[in-house]
């Protein structure tokens, strides 16, 4: 929740609480509600190499604070909604 980048954090999160299990990233927002800051973070994240990296450690599901940075004006709606479904895995 940090107020200039969280990936950074993110990949460390996951590869410290990955030892223990499967690591839900919850409650995602910069704390400032920075909007740059949360479409930065998102360009990073959902990307194959990023994903494929955090998956690795122990990652396996994210969620976000609210809808307010997916709701603002511009293509972050769709940017995830994309990343969804390339994404997403149906549980066996």
């Amino acid at each position: 929740m940090a107020t200039d980048s969280n990936t950074g954090d993110i990949r460390a999160m996951v590869r410290t609480l990955g030892a223990y299990g499967p690591v839900m990233l919850a409650h995602y927002k910069p704390d400032n509600g920075s909007g740059a800051v949360f479409a930065a973070d998102l360009r990073t994240i959902l990307t194959d190499r990023y994903l494929a990296e955090v998956t690795r450690d122990g990652l396996f599901a994210m969620s976000f604070m609210d809808d307010t940075n997916l709701a603002a004006p511009g293509d972050l709606y769709e940017l995830v909604r994309r990343a969804v479904r390339r994404y997403a895995r149906v549980p066996a």
